[in-house]
């Protein structure tokens, strides 16, 4: 894919400053900052430690799968 294709993306971080993604190699950062306000959503919640690494390793899982799709590899 190239960077021209590649579906625009905004980073809002928690002070309210915005940065747009512009390559998969950044998109490592926003799946991470996105992923840790899923957590601490599922922590208020009530998920336990054994959920949260199981919700862990399986989107890790699809993360990889889509890079690998997108990428080629």
């Amino acid at each position: 894919m190239k960077d021209k294709d590649f579906p625009k993306a905004i980073l809002i971080d928690k002070d309210g400053s915005k940065s747009e993604i512009k390559d998969w190699s950044s998109y490592h950062f926003f799946i991470q900052k996105t992923v840790e306000r899923i957590l601490h959503q599922l922590q208020n919640e009530g998920l336990d430690e054994q959920d949260i690494k199981t919700f862990c390793e399986h989107f890790s899982q699809e993360v990889k799968h889509f890079y690998e799709n997108k990428s080629g590899k």
